[in-house]
């Protein structure tokens, strides 16, 4: 399996998760964004997940996790430019990554 594949496999289990009654739509934007930062830092030159993601799985290892939550929290991950130079991410973005990180691994074992 590749990384494409891995992806593909977090993306079907945010939909599962988005699609089940009492997902609030809000927290359903929350993953669905999550799933979209992980596609990015998959991409970026400086995610380094320490063995090469094959399964979904794999995003969801130490260093993986590590790794994304950095990226995240300098800001590398944004698909709008700050109007603030040099911002980093809100401790609630940070929670609502790790918010969305918990609830995609426990679907996906």
């Amino acid at each position: 399996m590749q990384a494409t594949e891995a992806i593909g496999q977090v993306t079907a289990a945010a939909e599962r998760l988005c699609a089940q009654e009492g997902m609030s739509a809000a927290r359903a934007r929350q993953v669905r964004w999550f799933v979209k930062e992980l596609r990015l830092a998959l991409a970026h030159p400086e995610f380094t997940p320490g063995e090469p993601v094959s399964t979904a799985a794999d995003f969801f290892q130490p260093q993986a996790v590590s790794s994304y939550l950095e990226l995240g929290r300098r800001g590398e991950l944004r698909t709008r430019a700050s109007s603030v130079p040099g911002a980093v991410s809100s401790p609630a973005s940070m929670r609502v990554r790790e918010d969305c990180l918990k609830l995609i691994a426990r679907e996906l074992t």
